[in-house]
């Protein structure tokens, strides 16, 4: 069963575009000694265009690597945002593992995923990031896979093309149903979501082409990935004006979730 008709089934579908549930987003800053329950996600929205004062402070903490990533942005301001943002996930995760920021280290899987070294990771701490434009977002999770995207919903001349090559038929031919004035906020919803769940599977970008053509709306994977019993949390909320967000866990209770800045 495809994850189109997981949905349909518990009224998560509605015409005449994905109308998943969406969150609710009260931000608020963290208490000064932070704590994670299993059944919660912490969702950390990072303002990525610090004075730059800031920036070299972050960037401090940061691997040779990650130096070396940054550099090879053409952009300034693409490279500045890379620095906080990698420098604020360090700054975050050291909050609940209570290491310093520099003393954080990363596993890679074979798509880039990162999560935290085996050797540090005593405490199954799980997480996931994505930026986009003047804004990143970091989800954080014990023992389950997460993953989160966002987007910037800047006008895409090529929108109809990418959804084209990427949609399923039915979700294509949905977008082409809406007015204009629709099809950017569709488009958006779907991509976000589709990326949320492929960074959670571990699969990563590759997901969607490797597993179109398909017939169901976020049907972004075979069917043996996604069958009832992996109980897919998957919701879709606003992060900041003219942004799209998507978060999706592998989880079988209720999940609780806080906005943090």
């Amino acid at each position: 069963m495809m994850l189109y008709q997981i949905a349909k089934d518990n009224a998560l579908i509605a015409s005449p575009y994905v109308n998943w549930p969406e969150i609710e987003c009260t931000w608020s800053p963290p208490a000064s000694d932070i704590y994670i329950r299993c059944n919660e996600v912490h969702v950390w929205r990072i303002w990525l265009d610090l004075p730059i004062s800031q920036v070299n402070s972050l960037e401090q903490t940061l691997c040779f690597d990650e130096l070396s990533k940054a550099n090879r942005y053409f952009s300034c301001i693409d490279r500045q945002r890379y620095r906080a943002g990698r420098g604020s996930l360090r700054k975050i995760l050291s909050k609940y593992t209570g290491l310093e920021p520099s003393g954080i280290q990363f596993d890679y899987n074979s798509s880039g995923k990162p999560s935290l070294s085996s050797e540090l990771n005593t405490g199954r701490l799980c997480f996931n990031m994505s930026h986009s434009n003047q804004y990143a977002l970091c989800a954080v999770t014990l023992n389950r896979s997460i993953g989160i995207d966002i987007e910037y919903m800047r006008s895409a001349p090529d929108m109809l093309s990418i959804a084209k090559r990427y949609f399923a038929p039915d979700e294509y031919e949905t977008m082409l149903s809406l007015p204009l004035d629709k099809r950017e906020q569709a488009f958006y919803t779907l991509w976000t979501l589709k990326e949320a769940y492929l960074k959670a599977t571990g699969e990563g970008l590759r997901g969607l082409g490797k597993y179109y053509p398909s017939d169901s709306i976020l049907s972004v994977t075979d069917n043996k990935n996604i069958m009832k019993e992996d109980c897919w949390t998957i919701r879709r909320y606003t992060p900041a004006h003219n942004y799209a967000a998507g978060l999706v866990i592998k989880s079988k209770d209720d999940v609780n979730f806080k906005f943090l800045i």
